[in-house]
């Protein structure tokens, strides 16, 4: 409606990742898998989980396939341009 309702540092993605536009979110989950680039699955808890404990999903679009707002396990990436196109929080 025009007003700002809070204000959070994010980190975005590296070399311009983060697509700029308006989203609609698919899921909202918590404790999520994370689907690292290459294919790897790995689960909330284990070594290399990089999603935090919450995920926002963005409905598959063209741009936005895979991309969502979610928590981070490396707090010094806040901030910066960090991710593959995610914004973290």
């Amino acid at each position: 409606d025009g007003y700002y309702v809070k204000e959070y540092p994010i980190g975005i993605g590296k070399d311009g990742r983060t697509p700029v536009g308006e989203f609609t979110v698919d899921s909202m989950l918590v404790k999520p898998r994370w689907y690292a680039p290459g294919g790897q699955v790995i689960e909330y808890g284990e070594e290399g989980h990089l999603l935090g404990d919450r995920w926002i999903g963005f409905v598959d679009e063209p741009g936005a396939a895979g991309l969502g707002i979610h928590g981070t396990t490396e707090e010094s990436s806040i901030g910066t341009e960090c991710s593959n196109g995610c914004i973290r929080l």
